[in-house]
């Protein structure tokens, strides 16, 4: 059975304990707080850093039950993967991306991979 990931964890003093000190160049981390509750990293665009920030993001919309801001989330965390992709794969699209989802959901639907 998969394990349920725990939202309510302040995954940002994880971050700061561990990727901060291996990646100091693509963190940039500030104890302020405005839209989110928890103190989250600022990463750089182009970089996993700025999805991993998106995707902590949109953890805490979803912990303070914001729909909207948890969408809103949700599509700064498209544009941080096509930066991504642009920069560090330049020939790979969000179709091809779409395209191997495609495939993955068709495999688990039909019990394997």
């Amino acid at each position: 059975m998969p394990r349920k990931i725990d939202t309510s964890l302040d995954i940002s003093e994880i971050i700061k304990a561990t990727y901060k000190k291996k990646f100091p160049e693509t963190f940039e981390m500030t104890d302020e707080t405005g839209y989110h509750l928890d103190s989250i990293p600022h990463g750089v665009l182009g970089e996993p850093s700025k999805i991993l920030e998106e995707t902590l993001e949109f953890m805490d919309s979803i912990k303070q039950k914001v729909d909207i801001m948890a969408l809103l989330e949700l599509s700064d965390l498209y544009g941080a993967i096509e930066s991504y992709l642009e920069k560090h794969h330049p020939s790979i699209t969000m179709d091809a991306l779409k395209a191997m989802s495609d495939v993955t959901k068709r495999a688990f639907s039909a019990g394997h991979r």
